[in-house]
């Protein structure tokens, strides 16, 4: 199973984004993820394309929510991320290890599902 640090990024840009009152400027999201400011923008554009945030320019510009955390799934932000990618390997069909791969994947994306944007900014927020 692998997600792609550019899905993990996206999903902290949404997190930082989500807690502020205010459009998030790419410069200070930059700096909080710990990468350059135009790769900021550029996993932002495929955000901004899925609709998960609106992009606002100008000098009180940046990033905000285009959709309620609420309403935001961790599923939804790793399906846009990864481009359908599958969660782990194949293996032949009717194979022992061919099922455990599809538990496997159905649980992970199951909790995936589960975990919604508000509710993991909830639980970085509390002690």
């Amino acid at each position: 199973m692998l997600i792609h640090k550019t899905t993990d990024y996206a999903i902290r840009l949404l997190c930082c984004v989500a807690g502020a009152k205010n459009p998030v400027p790419s410069s200070k999201l930059a700096v909080e993820l710990g990468v350059s400011p135009r790769y900021v923008l550029h996993f932002g554009a495929v955000l901004r394309e899925a609709g998960f945030v609106q992009v606002t320019g100008g000098p009180a510009g940046g990033f905000s929510l285009a959709r309620s955390p609420e309403n935001i799934s961790l599923w939804d932000i790793f399906t846009c991320m990864e481009n359908g990618e599958g969660l782990v390997p194949t293996a032949p069909e009717g194979t022992a290890l061919g099922e455990f791969y599809t538990m496997v994947e159905g649980e992970f994306r199951a909790r995936l599902q589960e975990m919604t944007l508000e509710k993991l900014c909830r639980q970085k927020r509390e002690p």
